[in-house]
């Protein structure tokens, strides 16, 4: 093994060891979001939008950053356009790693006397360095009753802002948690697989996953990387070809000491792969009832 290969075998492995200590081994710090909104100007609805999106966000178990101190630190700061913040999106990914940039774009139209709120959001990463995908929820009119001063129209609008963020932010949970569309700097369109592993020993899931995340070509980021029993489980974002992807899996595996069909067996669907070993006991063979099925 060459000094190279050993090192990056010695850190998998540390990292896959201490992520083992969590409990569910839940890794989610390479998916961390930061919330941004775009039109920084409408302090209300700004504020009330991007504060009910984050909320959402972590109480779905996302990993939201809040620390204005990291950003002032690269000159973003509350003001910051969506352009500036993604011209710094790689001075962010630096110091924070990889992570989702969310910008919610909120919107009240003055229509006669009451006022229209317009709502969406777009996603971006760090890591592909691209747009991910949009959002928007039904636009929605606030009545303004007779009678209702600046802080009553103020109170009612806000009420709805937080509504339609509410809903807004239960859509981007389901968006993020199968984000679809995303391409990579070359225009490749970035795919999504869901793997497990499952019955292999801990050295065995670590060369597997060294092979796939530094051998593999068009490999792009390992998210929701979870280990609980004999289960692994991960989303592998990948440009590479599914069936290609299979082939690959299957000439590692026999790298490492297996082979699929004797010692492993391995389906590929359009976005999973199980690879799950093949225990002795069910390679036996029964003679079966020869007077009942023959």
């Amino acid at each position: 093994m060459s000094v190279l290969v050993r090192n990056r075998f010695f850190i998998l492995l540390l990292t896959t060891l201490f992520g083992a200590l969590g409990t569910g081994t839940r890794a989610q710090a390479d998916e961390q979001i930061f919330v941004f909104a775009s039109n920084p100007n409408e302090q209300l609805i700004a504020s009330t939008s991007v504060t009910t999106v984050k909320s959402r966000l972590s109480r779905s178990g996302f990993a939201v950053r809040d620390d204005m101190s990291l950003l002032n630190s690269i000159g973003i700061d509350e003001n910051s356009s969506r352009e500036f913040i993604l011209q710094r999106s790689a001075a962010l990914a630096q110091i924070a790693g990889n992570s989702v940039l969310i910008f919610v774009d909120a919107k009240s139209i003055n229509i006669a006397l009451d006022r229209e709120v317009r709502m969406r959001a777009e996603l971006y990463s760090t890591a592909s360095k691209s747009f991910l995908a949009s959002w928007s929820v039904p636009n929605n009119i606030v009545i303004i009753p007779n009678g209702c001063d600046e802080n009553c129209a103020s109170n009612l609008l806000e009420i709805e802002v937080d509504r339609m963020a509410d809903t807004l932010g239960a859509s981007l949970v389901q968006l993020i948690k199968r984000p679809t569309g995303a391409s990579d700097k070359d225009g490749d369109v970035i795919a999504i697989i869901d793997v497990e592993i499952i019955d292999l020993t801990n050295n065995e899931v670590i060369q597997l996953i060294d092979l796939m995340r530094n051998e593999f070509p068009g490999f792009v980021d390992i998210t929701r990387a979870q280990s609980f029993g004999p289960r692994y489980r991960m989303l592998y974002h990948t440009t590479a070809d599914i069936q290609k992807l299979g082939t690959w899996v299957d000439i590692s595996l026999e790298e490492i000491g297996l082979v699929v069909n004797e010692d492993v067996q391995r389906i590929i669907t359009e976005q999973r792969i199980d690879i799950r070993k093949i225990e002795p006991a069910t390679l036996k063979s029964s003679p079966g009832n020869t007077l009942k099925y023959n």
